[in-house]
């Protein structure tokens, strides 16, 4: 047994699910917080709303905007100006109790900035979680100043081990961050949503399901121009969003774009759900899909897939048929036409559906919570030597 620190701004909370880091927090603390003890340090403004956390047993409180909760997607070069702050601020904080702490675990980038190559104590003992680099902030759409992209590089120079969910994160940690090799893991994130093989049982209506929260990465207003154009294929479509709404400027833009497209019978935004109402969501629905401009791991398309959904994604995200430690794949599209043809087809034919069905069942072997669990722990057991 280890004494953990784990460094997160997100919600370890499967009632509130704002996005895929909310769930990764909530993943680690169940696979290591019951061999270990586990203490949490939170970054956030409502970090005093936060009561206990079961597996966790000391919550360390920083009530600071950190992760820009407050203006998520407003003056984004600001936002990143105050993640160096930031960073700063968490160092400060980890020398002052490093020493009560075997491991420390960091959920983003961010949360290393204001460490240096002098703080080797806590380097050594240091696993980071990337979740989103600048590089990927850049592909989603967003513009991040160079000095952000300068002070990660100093960071991930310095740490000595990384936990990645994807090969795509760890090619663009070797490649544009020059991260060795051997300092990077990749284990993929587990998946908890139960297995059911879906047919198509002649439905009148189709509803396609798309899980991200809304903001400029996930690409909303790209999934709206897909269903314009999979609407002429087919009437009877339904499209259900599910997710938080972090940048209401987008959501407003969708809502125009809906308005202009005459799809509001067509589309339906259901905010932030929790876990238990994002399986009976994922129950009622036909079909997954993901326009997303990038990902590290694509959480949202392995849920849906591995519950049985026939899933359909932009080539662009072409790793997520890549995926290390996973061989099932979902189809794709080369753009929003031949996707919404895609999907046309599959409900129109039985046996393709029902094949693209099955790859979930090889997905729940693969990504179930016990299979991944073992890797985590083992994974940390291996780097820190647990077993000495």
């Amino acid at each position: 047994m280890k004494r953990i620190l784990y460094v997160t701004g997100k919600i370890p909370d499967n009632n509130i699910l704002n996005d895929g880091g909310d769930s990764t927090v909530a993943e680690f603390i169940e696979a290591l917080g019951n061999q270990n003890d586990l203490d949490l340090l939170l970054i956030r403004s409502d970090v005093d709303t936060i009561g206990a956390v079961p597996n966790v047993k000391h919550i360390i409180k920083i009530k600071k905007d950190m992760l820009c909760k407050d203006n998520y997607g407003k003056k984004q070069a600001s936002k990143y100006e105050k993640w160096i702050n930031s960073g700063e601020i968490i160092a400060k904080t980890i020398r002052e109790i490093e020493s009560d702490y075997d491991v420390i675990i960091m959920q983003h980038i961010m949360c290393i900035l204001g460490l240096a190559r002098e703080d080797e104590k806590i380097l050594r003992k240091t696993l980071l979680l990337p979740m989103f680099t600048g590089q990927f902030y850049i592909k989603a759409g967003e513009y991040v100043p160079p000095i952000y992209i300068q002070k990660e590089k100093q960071a991930l120079s310095i740490i000595k081990y990384i936990l990645s969910p994807s090969m795509i994160e760890k090619s663009v940690l070797m490649k544009e961050y020059n991260v060795a090799e051997k300092r990077i893991v990749v284990i993929p994130r587990p998946i908890k949503f139960p297995y059911i093989h879906r047919s198509r049982c002649n439905k009148k209506c189709t509803r396609l399901l798309y899980i991200g929260s809304v903001r400029a990465q996930k690409n909303h207003i790209g999934a709206i121009c897909m269903m314009n154009n999979l609407i002429r294929l087919n009437r009877n479509i339904k499209l259900l969003c599910c997710g938080a709404i972090q940048e209401h400027s987008i959501f407003e833009s969708c809502q125009k774009k809906i308005h202009e497209y005459g799809l509001e019978e067509h589309i339906e935004f259901c905010g932030n759900q929790s876990a238990k109402a994002l399986e009976q969501i994922i129950n009622l629905c036909d079909i997954n899909i993901s326009v997303s401009n990038c990902e590290t791991f694509g959480r949202g398309i392995y849920e849906g897939m591995a519950a049985g959904l026939p899933t359909v994604i932009l080539s662009r995200l072409g790793h997520a048929r890549q995926s290390c430690g996973i061989s099932a794949a979902p189809i794709a599209a080369t753009d929003y036409a031949d996707m919404a043809q895609i999907i046309n087809t599959l409900i129109c034919d039985d046996d393709a559906f029902s094949n693209e069905s099955q790859k979930g069942e090889i997905l729940q072997k693969e990504l179930s919570s016990r299979v991944i669990f073992k890797k985590m722990q083992s994974t940390v057991d291996s780097i820190f030597d647990f077993n000495e």
